[in-house]
């Protein structure tokens, strides 16, 4: 009995100065920031009068930020922006946004995500709102976001009359990065065979 209490006790005292600092340390981080300053960024896709306008009354910081108006077309016009989560977990996206003519009737503007670029999956319903300033909105994105290097924020606006408008800018994406074998894991892992060996 003594042997094998000896035995977990040398076992556990290499897990735990292996692997508990790394995932003690772990933190948010910012792994993703998109301001407009220099148009969509690439890979992104604008339909119908999503732009980006240089002005200051367009931007929550900068020159720039994301616009767009109405009319919008049937269905809504659409902006998605692609945005890589590999390596890392537990994400958080915010984004600044302002109405800049009030929402009415059946005016909103549907913020989603997707993995794939296929199914969808609504995060804010932006709707009924009147004109006012800036406000910051994010969103606790599912596990199933972590680490995917497809994932995207889709933006679909659906508003009936010109001089509806809404502005986002300042987008940020948080996550805690997922720790990769170190050589101090990896030699841990080599002592605790070596452990097991030498009780059997």
């Amino acid at each position: 009995m003594k042997v094998v209490s000896g035995k977990v006790s040398i076992v556990m005292r290499i897990l735990v100065f292996a692997f508990s600092p790394a995932s003690a340390l772990a933190g948010p981080v910012v792994f993703h920031e998109e301001g407009f300053e220099s148009g969509f960024p690439t890979g992104s896709s604008a339909l119908g009068s999503w732009a980006v306008v240089n002005s200051s009354a367009s931007a929550h910081d900068g020159s720039a930020g994301a616009d767009i108006d109405g009319p919008t077309g049937p269905g809504g016009d659409t902006l998605t922006l692609p945005i890589s989560s590999a390596g890392y977990h537990s994400l958080v996206a915010s984004i600044w946004a302002q109405v800049r003519s009030g929402f009415e009737g059946d005016d909103q503007v549907l913020v989603e995500w997707t993995s794939d670029g296929g199914d969808r999956a609504t995060l804010q319903v932006i709707s009924n709102r009147a004109a006012g300033g800036w406000e910051l909105y994010s969103f606790n994105l599912p596990p199933s976001a972590d680490d995917n290097a497809d994932l995207a924020l889709i933006f679909t606006a659906q508003l009936s009359s010109t001089g509806d408008r809404m502005n986002f800018d300042s987008l940020t994406l948080t996550g805690i990065p997922i720790p990769e074998p170190t050589p101090l894991s990896l030699l841990s892992l080599g002592a605790i065979t070596l452990v097991r060996r030498r009780f059997v």
